[in-house]
């Protein structure tokens, strides 16, 4: 358990804490369902104890919330005591103009 709520570099901690979350859903879950669903998922902010993350579109925000959300919380409180909720938002990080038929398209690939 880490506790980063004294560090200056609390940020960067916590993007780092994200990709180890990151490797060990992978782990859990396997590839295909990591790159199919987990892997879309974006860091945005840690506040008060709560983690937001981006998923790129409703479906995939709804999908993820039922489906992963809870583990997703579970892992991140192994690796940092001051994590007490998940939020899960529609957030597309890189402006990305492809429509969302497009990336569903891709996803099941």
């Amino acid at each position: 358990v880490i506790d980063t709520s004294n560090n200056n570099h609390s940020q960067d901690n916590t993007e780092l804490l994200w990709e180890e979350v990151k490797i060990r859903l992978r782990k859990d879950y396997g590839d295909i369902t990591f790159k199919s669903w987990l892997s879309r998922l974006s860091f945005v902010s840690k506040k008060d104890g709560l983690i937001t993350l981006g998923a790129p579109t409703r479906f995939f925000r709804d999908y993820i919330s039922a489906n992963f959300s809870d583990k997703i919380k579970r892992v991140w409180q192994e690796l940092e005591k001051n994590v007490f909720g998940l939020d899960i938002i529609v957030h597309n990080q890189d402006n990305n103009t492809k429509k969302p038929q497009s990336n569903m398209l891709e996803v099941l690939k």
